[in-house]
């Protein structure tokens, strides 16, 4: 699995990661990373898999107030971070 491996690899505080995938996964990673002392502005997710029309008409894409095909499909955690569940 995934997060076992991000337990082993060597990575550092200036380690920049970017994370697809399956919301639950990307969130185990996200806290294995925040746990080993990566910066939430150096960690992007991209959720481009939860768009439907890309074109910001059906809204079924929205993490709170960003849709993903307008304003993603790649966020910065500490952007995204509050929204994630709205």
């Amino acid at each position: 699995m995934i997060t076992n491996g991000l337990k082993e690899i060597g990575i550092d505080e200036k380690t920049i990661v970017l994370i697809c995938g399956p919301e639950k996964m990307c969130q185990s990673c996200d806290n294995i990373l925040l746990e080993r002392g990566i910066k939430e502005e150096n960690v992007y997710i991209s959720f481009e898999r939860r768009m439907e029309c890309g074109i910001g008409i059906c809204q079924h894409c929205n993490i709170g107030k960003y849709l993903v095909c307008e304003d993603g499909p790649v966020f910065r955690l500490d952007q995204i971070k509050d929204e994630i569940g709205k």
